[in-house]
């Protein structure tokens, strides 16, 4: 669905709009979010911070309505502004909460945008305090706030993508062993490697085909273990492997208990009965797209 929008209706409404006004085409700049994952697990990021963001902007208004309340009512000489020569004031509680929400970007500095009030007047002490609130409250404390919900958001989009990355090379996709634990086993020389284990005996394709396999070939074809892992399938229970290989198997580390009297034939040959298994897989990849190609 967010494809179909993004490509086939929003894009294009944009296109078509900026063939008339070119400042549509400015918006589609920001489909590098959609193309970028990076990017993207920024935004989803900041996301993650969304209702402490919504907290701070109605602290925003409130400390606008707030103040615009208070400043007609105490120091109604102070919201006026100049236009083209012309002075215009504010003598309601919307249009002076528009003018103080307007003006937020003085971050706390309400000199910059109000009357200066004139020192050893009789507002000169409330006014004094009135601002040096203001600039605490709004400037230091609330803007402050802002700048650490985006940098924690962005410590946390760079922690969870570190996260990600070090799953993704250390962490087997289909049993969930990891590289370290795999190492400690010790195997014996010329056994599979750690990447050997990910790639080729839990390589996650071979499972995906296995599973395509088995939903189009017919039931009463199946043999004991492809009943078995269908009925898992259907039941939703767990049928792959959990922090074992056939490797790990072959040479007692894990798994059922091996016998003593395995002759060590048997589990030097542990690498042919790979190759056998990726061979049964790759049968059924075949047998699985002839059988696409018949319907």
């Amino acid at each position: 669905t967010k494809p179909f929008f993004r490509n086939h209706l929003l894009l294009q409404v944009l296109s078509i709009n900026g063939f008339q006004n070119t400042t549509y085409f400015t918006l589609m700049l920001f489909d590098i979010v959609n193309l970028s994952v990076r990017l993207a697990n920024i935004v989803q990021a900041l996301a993650f911070h969304r209702d402490s963001l919504s907290l701070v902007f109605y602290l925003f208004i409130a400390t606008a309505l707030t103040y615009a309340s208070f400043g007609l009512e105490f120091f109604p000489e102070a919201f006026t502004t100049t236009h083209d020569g012309e002075d215009i004031k504010f003598d309601t509680v919307l249009s002076c909460f528009w003018f103080v929400f307007y003006n937020y970007s003085s971050r706390g500095n309400l000199k910059a945008f109000l009357d200066k009030a004139k020192p050893k007047s009789a507002d000169w002490l409330p006014r004094l305090f009135f601002d040096t609130v203001f600039f605490i409250w709004v400037g230091i404390i609330l803007f402050t706030t802002i700048t650490a919900l985006l940098v924690d958001a962005l410590g946390k989009a760079r922690v969870d993508q570190a996260k990600r990355d070090y799953e993704i090379r250390n962490v087997c996709f289909i049993c969930g062993m990891k590289r370290t634990d795999y190492d400690d086993y010790g195997l014996k020389r010329g056994a599979p490697s750690y990447d050997d284990h990910c790639n080729k005996d839990h390589d996650p394709w071979v499972y995906i085909s296995y599973v395509a396999y088995l939903n189009a070939k017919p039931h009463n074809k199946y043999s004991g273990i492809e009943t078995f892992v269908k009925s898992q399938m259907d039941k939703g229970e767990t049928w792959v492997p959990s922090k074992t290989g056939v490797t790990l198997e072959a040479q007692g580390k894990t798994g059922p208990d091996i016998s003593n009297d395995i002759n060590n034939e048997t589990t030097t040959h542990d690498n042919n009965n790979e190759e056998g298994s990726i061979k049964e897989c790759e049968r059924m990849i075949k047998e699985l797209l002839d059988a696409q190609g018949k319907k």
